[in-house]
């Protein structure tokens, strides 16, 4: 699978996301 630039990141229940802050991660996981 290569990178694709897009304008907006993927919507739905499938995605999760990840926040990367210079060498820094954060992830934040919700469970209900």
């Amino acid at each position: 699978m290569l990178p694709t630039l897009v304008a907006k990141p993927p919507q739905g229940d499938d995605w999760m996301h990840e926040a990367k802050f210079d060498g820094y991660r954060s992830q934040i996981i919700i469970d209900a």
